[in-house]
């Protein structure tokens, strides 16, 4: 019989960190594929022209699961306006919601589901924002719906 010269819990720590460093990949390989920033999904990059305060892009949503996804670079301090506005079909009536958005921060942070409230204020971090368009499940009728999205400096 041999004796090793270390305990069974030495000599299982390589065995347990592997296995632990494995599952951690695993997790957050899956995690990442819950962020719609990391998904397949393309993002369209919005800039202001030299001179132009205003940004207004025309976008469709549908119930495939599409969601346009929109990033902003933008400086700590800066204020910035963004709203989303649905374009009713139509044969709808006005204030139909259909579209409503949420904004990734560069550190991560979100800012909640909005659908009619304009975001407006000075930007606390300096990188890249994401705004993500989604369909409003609980107001829409289950159809594609069109929106119009504006930034303002």
């Amino acid at each position: 019989m041999t004796i090793s010269p270390f305990p069974i819990r030495v000599r299982l720590f390589p065995i347990a960190l592997a296995g632990s460093l494995l599952l951690t990949a695993t997790f957050a390989g899956g995690m990442s594929n819950a962020n719609p920033i990391h998904s397949r999904q393309s993002v369209t990059r919005l800039r202001f022209a030299p001179g132009q305060d205003r940004i207004s892009i025309r976008g469709t949503l549908s119930v495939s699961g599409q969601r346009p996804i929109y990033s902003y670079y933008a400086k700590a301090g800066q204020l910035l306006m963004i709203d989303l506005q649905d374009i009713p079909p139509k044969n709808d009536h006005p204030g139909h919601l259909v579209s409503m958005y949420h904004i990734m921060f560069p550190s991560g942070k979100q800012y909640g589901m909005k659908g009619y409230d304009p975001f407006e204020g000075r930007l606390t971090e300096t990188g890249f924002y994401y705004i993500v368009v989604n369909i409003n499940q609980m107001a829409s009728t289950g159809k594609k719906g069109e929106f119009r999205l504006t930034l303002k400096r």
